[in-house]
């Protein structure tokens, strides 16, 4: 799931993405999962 990570913008990801990695790797992903990065991905 990493690589959904590197569409969010780099300032998001210096500041979140070890934190959502680690979130990402404790909790099953689902398809919800998948959409709602993308989501996140698109407007933020």
């Amino acid at each position: 799931m990493r690589w959904l990570l590197k569409l969010y913008p780099r300032t998001w990801r210096e500041r979140y993405e070890d934190e959502m990695v680690t979130l990402l790797e404790e909790h099953k992903v689902t398809p919800a999962t998948v959409f709602d990065l993308l989501l996140g991905a698109f407007t933020n």
